[in-house]
């Protein structure tokens, strides 16, 4: 295993330290250091950024051709590190720790702080393609310049950033949230010059933070209360979808659907409002529609036979919704529709 030991703070210092380490040298655009893997260590850059309010980014977005080791030993407070792993996987150590590392997978975040002057360590895995993002706080300097916004903070997270001398350790684990997953979506896709990158990155950095924290904060609720969606969840989001789509004629309610998923009520809404931009009322309403039409489509079904078979009884009322989304009634859309079927039918025999 290569061991890259390193003896700085900051991000920036970060990467002048493992190029020394690595024998390679780095570049500098508007405060962004970034170097790049020798050949013979592996492929990709490891990039770090510092702003004035103590917050410190470093994106690891790499292959190491053996499994690495990467020690963050100095003997001072270490920052309160945000991890977020985008691909891949790394484990995280506690220098002090005898005990198994924590695994960190593939859109998962964690949250660590170690206890007094204690180090952290990172494993990559040889031939793994890793991306990490890393927010670096300094609690000390952080605390001086946000300390207004961070002094409405509740538990254990206010505890956290006000450690500044690090008297406790701390660990925290957990899926991204999707607001999170769409947002490093959209760093990773910019693609503007290089003098707008660092005044984006640090803006982005912030963003994260804060929907980190609202994150954190969800993970404290009740089951029943928790709202936010987590990577982990959408297979179950999409598993309702299906549902819905089954269990049209039965006319599934909300509830009847969370629990068959297997997610509160706050959450499968949530999720709707994220994927579809929807409520799951007004989901249930579109596919119901969706499915009469194609009935009335490609099938001998009569309107009552259709509405029947997405759970609408009342004619006249499947009538008067069907109307409403597409500005004509059921017999209307099927009599026009037969017209045109016979017509095409008539072509092509001529």
């Amino acid at each position: 295993m290569k061991t890259l030991d390193l003896r700085s703070m900051s991000a920036s210092h970060v990467i002048h330290d493992l190029a020394e380490a690595l024998n390679v040298k780095f570049e500098k655009k508007c405060e962004e250091y970034t170097l790049h893997l020798p050949p013979k260590v592996g492929s990709g850059f490891i990039t770090g950024i510092d702003t004035e309010g103590g917050l410190g980014v470093l994106l690891y977005d790499c292959t190491f051709k053996q499994d690495t080791q990467v020690c963050f030993s100095v003997n001072e407070v270490h920052p309160l590190k945000f991890l977020y792993v985008l691909e891949g996987f790394i484990e995280h150590h506690f220098q002090d720790d005898k005990e198994d590392g924590h695994h960190i997978e593939k859109y998962q975040t964690a949250i660590v702080a170690s206890e007094s002057e204690t180090g952290h360590i990172l494993n990559f895995k040889a031939d793994e393609h890793t991306r990490i993002h890393s927010l670096e706080i300094n609690r000390k300097i952080f605390s001086e310049k946000r300390g207004c916004e961070l002094k409405n903070l509740k538990g254990d997270l206010k505890a956290l950033f006000e450690d500044v001398e690090a008297k406790k350790k701390f660990y925290y684990r957990d899926h991204l949230s999707l607001d999170l997953a769409n947002l490093f979506k959209k760093m990773y896709d910019f693609g503007e010059v290089d003098y707008l990158r660092k005044i984006y990155l640090e803006g982005v950095a912030y963003q994260i933070l804060i929907k980190q924290i609202i994150l954190y904060l969800d993970s404290q609720e009740d089951g029943d209360r928790s709202r936010l969606l987590r990577t982990s969840e959408v297979e179950q989001v999409q598993r309702a979808v299906d549902y819905i789509e089954e269990q049209i004629a039965e006319s599934p309610g909300v509830e009847e659907i969370a629990k068959e998923v297997g997610l509160n009520v706050n959450k499968l809404q949530y999720g709707f409002k994220m994927l579809f931009d929807s409520t799951v009322n007004k989901f249930i309403h579109k596919t119901r529609l969706d499915i009469a039409r194609n009935l009335l489509l490609h099938t001998d079904f009569n309107v009552s036979e259709v509405a029947n078979s997405v759970g609408l009884s009342n004619k006249s009322y499947f009538s008067k919704v069907f109307k409403e989304s597409y500005k004509i009634t059921p017999s209307e859309f099927q009599q026009k529709n037969k017209a045109r079927r016979k017509d095409s039918l008539s072509d092509s025999n001529a």
